[in-house]
């Protein structure tokens, strides 16, 4: 039998007396027995839940001093910077990151980490760097410079432009910064241009217009010497009147038409060239007084005078040049358009002034010989050898001169046009070789052009001038096939 025992501990739950006793062995489980001594009721009371053993607490990590904190931030610091050295400026930012993590407010670091920023092309990170050393010292003077400037590249102009007044403020001499507004200022400008709607382009002036104008705006002297062009071929009659056709001044008669149809291509090419640039939008040639048929405007002494006349007596070759027009690159439209347009204009201008000088030779030529039937005259192209025109003394000098300086007048200007094309500097056509590949052919083109022309000359002299003037053959031989199917 269960013993019981009394226990004034407990109160019953049935009548809430404390008359009640307990079993002295606990059940397995842990329960007990009760039974009131007054109610005389019983009932089994489960033992408490056991609490938890307590758990262990781990002790708090004492907290590191401003100067271990600055110790790390330094060894941080000298491993950044050695970092940097060796130019691995991604790994230099990392660990001068940390280092500002230990020491947020060293200025020291946060200048060097604003360094190694905008070497690694980390510009944000930069710009961050210098705006924290201005919140530490707001009167830093290289950390306004630097944030003002880098605002300014992110194109945030306001607040770059409120930033270096106020270093402007504090060292009126800052004339970096003064600098930097001045390029905004532009920029700016720039910025608006560009977000403008686009205007419609200008309409380009007639070249017929143009040399209308050029000659109505002439001086009285320029149109006295640019009509001497008309004057001469009147002389040339005159002298052919008077010494006649087997005096010994016929051979000079024939070198001076020559001359003459030679400095007459070669002002037309050089103003082919200055008509073109002022068609491009530049007006150097303009201005410099160049656009002219005064023969004088476009005369080189040496070039003109000095060595053709050396060329001829020691290598049997005419060879010169006129004073060369004037241009601008940078006043041009657009590039390198403009330059090939200005380069190009000077051949282009000979060959159709030779196909002009062509087509009156053909009309002198059909008028002459449905005159003078048994003198029949059809189109030379050979320099020195002169043509045998029909009628009297004076019909003969007139005719004579006609038909001569067209001829003539034909033929060097497909030579001046062929042998300027050549593509060697400072020759027409080096500049357009220049304008087609400006990256590949400046820097040969520059260094190898003396020796091209000397080449020329060479290759002129040793009767390889075929080779060299290809495209003035070519249009030579179209001209006698014109000229013997239409005579």
């Amino acid at each position: 039998m269960e013993v019981v025992v009394a226990d004034t501990t407990r109160i019953c739950r049935y009548c809430g007396s404390g008359s009640v006793s307990v079993a002295q062995t606990p059940a397995p489980d842990g329960s007990i027995t009760i039974v009131c001594a007054r109610c005389k009721n019983s009932y089994v009371e489960s033992p408490p839940p056991s609490s938890p053993p307590p758990q262990a607490v781990a002790p708090l990590k004492p907290q590191k001093t401003d100067a271990e904190r600055n110790r790390e931030a330094d060894e941080l610091l000298k491993e950044g910077l050695a970092l940097a050295d060796r130019k691995n400026f991604s790994q230099a930012v990392t660990m001068l990151r940390a280092a500002v993590d230990r020491s947020p407010s060293r200025v020291d670091i946060l200048a060097t980490l604003a360094g190694a920023s905008s070497r690694a092309n980390m510009q944000y990170e930069a710009l961050a760097a210098w705006s924290k050393i201005l919140e530490v010292e707001p009167e830093n003077r290289e950390a306004l410079l630097k944030v003002g400037m880098l605002h300014l590249q992110r194109k945030r102009y306001d607040m770059g432009e409120a930033v270096l007044r106020k270093l402007i403020e504090l060292d009126p001499g800052a004339e970096h910064a003064k600098l930097l507004l001045n390029i905004a200022k532009t920029q700016m400008q720039e910025d608006e241009k560009k977000a403008a709607p686009a205007q419609p382009e200008k309409a380009r002036p007639s070249i017929i217009l143009t040399i209308a104008g050029l000659i109505a705006s002439a001086d009285e002297k320029s149109k006295a010497l640019a009509s001497a062009w008309l004057v001469v071929p009147l002389v040339f009659v005159a002298i052919r009147f008077f010494a006649g056709p087997e005096s010994a001044a016929a051979e000079w008669l024939l070198y001076a038409m020559l001359f003459y149809t030679v400095w007459l291509g070669v002002v037309v090419h050089e103003m082919g060239h200055g008509l073109a640039a002022l068609w491009v939008g530049d007006d150097t040639a303009l201005k410099s007084g160049r656009l002219t048929l005064n023969p004088l405007s476009h005369f080189s002494f040496i070039g003109s005078l000095v060595v053709p006349v050396i060329a001829w007596i020691g290598v049997g070759v005419a060879f010169g040049w006129a004073k060369s027009v004037p241009f601008d690159p940078l006043k041009m439209d657009r590039q390198p358009r403009g330059v090939a347009i200005t380069a190009g204009a000077g051949p282009f201008a000979s060959f159709a002034f030779s196909y002009l000088m062509f087509t009156a030779f053909m009309a002198f030529a059909v008028a002459h010989n449905g005159l003078y039937p048994d003198v029949y005259i059809r189109f030379t192209s050979d320099l020195s050898a002169p043509i045998t025109a029909g009628g009297g003394d004076v019909s003969e000098s007139f005719w004579f001169v006609a038909l001569e300086l067209c001829a003539l007048g034909s033929v060097v200007n497909l030579l001046i046009a062929a042998f300027n094309l050549i593509p060697i500097s400072p020759l027409d056509g080096g500049w357009l070789l220049k304008a087609a590949m400006p990256g590949l052919a400046s820097k040969p083109l520059g260094v190898y052009g003396i020796a091209g022309v000397a080449l020329i000359a060479v290759a002129a002299f040793f009767g390889f001038t075929a080779v060299v003037l290809y495209p003035a053959y070519v249009v030579a031989v179209f001209y006698h096939f014109v000229s013997g199917v239409a005579l």
